[in-house]
């Protein structure tokens, strides 16, 4: 859009002591004055409700990176056997069992139903 400013922040995973970058651009042409918010009031909880009763892959693909003492969730994208996302879980400490079970304690948290969560595509490391 011309005008517009544009802010993003960078940060690199696993290095100690990194600390996000964060840039700003403003693209060439005239400013653009602020655009009226019109999305309807709770919409976007509404959309993410959605996506939770719905597609359970695309919402905690939403969720990932995620991270806590146990286990490191990431998630990437499959075309086969059809469009999803997989989830891969890699323990931090104790057995592939606890991180599993941390795992579906996070999903839980999250309000996935366990019907959900056995239908996600999940390795554990």
């Amino acid at each position: 859009m011309p005008g517009a400013t544009y802010t993003y922040s960078l940060s690199e995973k696993g290095i100690p002591g990194s600390l996000p970058q964060t840039f700003t651009f403003t693209t060439a042409g005239p400013t653009v004055t602020a655009q009226p918010d019109t999305f309807p009031s709770g919409a976007a909880e509404e959309e993410e409700e959605n996506l939770r009763r719905n597609n359970p892959d695309i919402y905690l693909k939403e969720k990932t990176p995620y991270e806590n003492s146990y286990i490191l969730v990431s998630s990437d994208f499959r075309s086969l056997p059809a469009d999803h996302f997989y989830f891969t879980v890699s323990s931090k400490m104790g057995s592939r069992d606890q991180a599993k079970s941390e795992f579906e304690k996070w999903a839980l948290s999250l309000k996935l139903t366990p019907e959900q969560i056995k239908g996600l595509d999940v390795s554990y490391e």
